[in-house]
């Protein structure tokens, strides 16, 4: 925990708190900010959303729901390709802030000025990329900023109200979480490729209630098979790239060869050693 600059470790073992260890001032009711690790979250609202008939097919056309991306990077990909990173947006992740890469451009203008939204960005200034859709991974916040606009336009409600009702309290979620807002403040709503603040041990009952197919406490919070489908990437889409160690399925990371899925971002540790864990 020192030489990894851990401030949680929390480890539940048959359903049970097993260990647990707060550093550097945190507790039990501190919320944490992971990065990445929320892609995993969003990914389960967009199942939630299937479950629920907003969205009709994973193979719909993202302009179906969000039509004014019409013409930009997102015209021609189905929501399925974004779930994937293989959208084909024209996109570089690339973490160099206090840079000119294309990330700091919306980074600084979405989460720091608050000038626009990531969805934004898509809708007006992304381009189509050298590969066609679902042609070729390419890991890529911006896709999954898209997939959190597609929640809230096809609930009609903020991503957090209806993670609210049909994720955080089925799960029996100790502690409120909340996320990062992007875009101004008339407009701004949840950062969803990022910036979600919730407790170790919330963390460790939706990992709990992934591990066990969807259910928390004997109650279905998600579809069955759903975690399955979501986690488990299908023929020819694993590894991400010949000769990679990981695969991806729906912002699931993957270990190739293994039954390991995860929950990864920045400053993560070593995902071969990891088991549906949160970093």
């Amino acid at each position: 925990m020192e030489k990894t600059r851990t401030n949680a470790l929390i480890v539940v073992k048959g359903g049970v708190i097993v260990f647990e260890r707060y550093r550097n001032g945190s507790g039990p009711d501190t919320r944490f900010l992971t990065f990445s690790v929320a892609k995993s979250y969003t990914s389960t609202l967009i199942g939630l959303t299937l479950n629920d008939g907003l969205i009709e097919s994973l193979d719909d056309p993202v302009t179906k729901y969000l039509p004014e991306m019409a013409a930009s990077g997102d015209d021609g990909p189905s929501v399925r390709g974004l779930w994937r990173m293989r959208s084909g947006v024209d996109w570089e992740e690339r973490y160099e802030f206090g840079s000119e890469t294309q990330l700091t451009k919306v980074h600084d203008n979405a989460l720091v000025s608050y000038r626009y939204r990531w969805c934004d960005y898509a809708a007006n200034e992304s381009q189509k990329g050298a590969a066609a859709p679902d042609e070729r991974f390419n890991y890529s916040t911006l896709d999954t900023s898209v997939l959190g606009c597609v929640v809230e336009r096809v609930t009609g409600r903020t991503g957090a109200d209806y993670m609210s009702e049909k994720l955080w309290q089925p799960l029996g979620a100790e502690h409120g979480a909340y996320w990062i807002m992007d875009g101004p403040e008339d407009v701004g709503r949840e950062f969803y490729g990022a910036g979600l603040a919730v407790t170790a041990r919330d963390h460790a009952r939706f990992e709990q209630m992934i591990l066990q197919g969807g259910i928390a406490d004997g109650t279905r919070v998600l579809p069955e098979g759903w975690v399955t489908e979501a986690t488990v990437p299908d023929e020819g889409y694993e590894p991400t790239e010949p000769g990679s160690e990981v695969g991806y399925q729906y912002q699931w990371w993957t270990e190739t060869g293994t039954d390991v899925f995860m929950a990864l971002g920045l400053h993560h540790g070593n995902p071969r050693v990891i088991k549906g864990t949160w970093s």
